[in-house]
Order: structure tokens, then sequence, then C-alpha cells
């Protein structure tokens, strides 16, 4: 708390600071605002924009910014030229040092992805940081919003939203009257079921598929056999990239008392807070309701 304090007292000083020394004089004070706009365009100019998570990299291409990304975290293959990027956080946290080295303007973290204490680092280093957290897809639409006024578009964003949502609203209204119960799982052994992850979930929902874990305390527990075979899902959709050949072979001997479709999707691209996710969740729900 101590260290918090010092540091926020040294940001306040460091602010006072710089606005006492770029103060003018009485007399030039009229040209003080088209000054300020002038040096506000310049630094649009010169973003140095880091993203922390492999979503907001993504984002980061959507809304047109990739040529103002110097850094990205560990995953961010997608598109394919983010691979080439350096590579500046992990799983086990962000590279401060790095990300203060590549002089980042604009630092892209997910709030509850990325760790809180290299958030506050950040911050106190005087770097603009933008805090994505998405649980549903209203909070995508409005996180691609915030993300691009952040970024400093906001006409073109709009625009991109408003498409995304009326896809979003397509798919709801083709399925509104739809309903499957469906066993989601994203590993085989051990058997880690989709319990009550509040993003996923709400995908699902879309065209009225009903995950027979949503209620478990756990976002992915670990189930039985027995477990999913008491539930009878309708359908079992396999989250993983796993050869079909060995899913089909593994639930074979269990089809008597199991009688589910299987259908199969990609999980880089439904389990991340992106456009592409909508585009496998139309697919899956196509693929729900094909005899």
């Amino acid at each position: 708390m101590q260290m918090c304090k010092r540091w926020v007292f040294f940001s306040i000083l460091i602010c006072c600071f710089v606005a006492s020394a770029l103060e003018a004089p009485e007399d030039l004070k009229p040209q003080k605002e088209p000054q300020k706009e002038l040096h506000k365009e310049i630094k649009n100019q010169q973003k140095r924009i880091v993203s922390l998570s492999p979503h907001l990299t993504e984002l980061t291409f959507y809304l047109g910014f990739d040529a103002q990304l110097v850094g990205v975290s560990d995953f961010s293959d997608y598109p394919l030229s983010a691979k080439s990027l350096p590579r500046v956080a992990s799983y086990q946290g962000a590279n401060i040092a790095e990300i203060l080295r590549l002089d980042a303007t604009h630092v892209l973290a997910w709030d509850g992805g990325n760790k809180a204490t290299d958030i506050a680092k950040l911050q106190s280093n005087q770097i603009p940081v933008f805090l994505s957290k998405v649980t549903s897809t209203d909070d995508l639409l409005q996180d691609i919003e915030r993300l691009g006024a952040f970024l400093g578009d906001t006409s073109g964003v709009k625009r991109q939203v408003k498409r995304l949502q009326d896809k979003i609203e397509s798919i709801k209204a083709r399925y509104i009257s739809s309903n499957k119960s469906v066993f989601y799982y994203l590993n085989q052994q051990p058997l880690v079921a989709l319990g009550n992850d509040p993003w996923l979930n709400d995908l699902l929902r879309l065209c009225g598929l009903n995950n027979v874990f949503a209620h478990s305390p756990s976002a992915y527990p670990q189930v039985s056999l027995e477990q999913v075979i008491r539930h009878a899902p309708e359908l079992i959709i396999v989250a993983n990239k796993q050869d079909q050949e060995d899913f089909r072979a593994f639930w074979s001997e269990h089809h008597k008392v199991l009688d589910a479709r299987f259908i199969q999707i990609n999980p880089d691209k439904m389990h991340r807070f992106t456009p592409r996710a909508i585009d496998e969740l139309d697919s899956l729900c196509q693929q729900a309701y094909t005899d």
C-alpha cells in the first residue's frame, strides 16, 4: 500500500512539473489550444501499441491499427502476420522492461487475464492502458467500440460494430424457437467440460444450445462418462483439434446408451473474444440443426 501511495504521489508530482514547464506566458495563451491540437495529432500518428492478450492482438488487426503494433503476447497467432511481432507477455506475466524499451504509447490488457500488478506497473509509468473485459456478445460489441475510441477511431469502428451486431441479431432471430441439449468438452483425458463460463454459454444460448453442465460451480469442471450419460445430451461438441477418428473411437463403446451427434469446432475462434467467435458460432448453429 505504501509503495502504491509513493507511485501515485510521484506521478502527481511529475504531472504537475510537466504542466508547469509547458505553461505558456500570459500574452501567448491564445495560441495554447492550437498547439495542443497539433501535439495531439502528431502523437496519434506515432502510436506504438502493445497487446498483452491474443484476442486484443486480433482486435487491433480487425480495427486496422496493426501497422502500429510493436509487441504482442504469446499465442498471438491470428492473423499470421502477428506471429512475426516481438513477444512481450506470457502466462507468467508481462515483460515490463521490454514494453518500456519498445516505447509503448498504448497498452491493451485483459482484465482478469493479465496480472493486476503488471497493469499497475505500466500505469505507474504513465502508459495509457486499455482494459478488456468480455463475458457476453454485448460486452464484445462495447469492448470493440471502447477500443476504437482508445486508439483514436470512432466513426469507422461504429460501422464495424453495427455489422457485427446485425450478424448476432440474425443468428438469434433464426433460432429463436430452437432448443437442444449439448455436452461441450475441451479435453478428453481427463474429460474436461464447459461449466459456468459466461462467454461460451452466452454464445451457445444465441441459437438455443443448452450446456448440460452450465450450472457447475466451476468454469471447466472435470467430469465422468457416467455424468455425461446421465445428462443424455443431444449433441456432443468437441472443442479441440483432436483427430476425429480418435474422439469417435473414444465414444463408440457408449453409443448404445449415448445417442448423440458430434460436432467439432475450432477453439481458437470460439474461445477468443473476437468477431471470429461469431463466425464459428454461426457455423456451429447451422451444423446443430442440420439432420
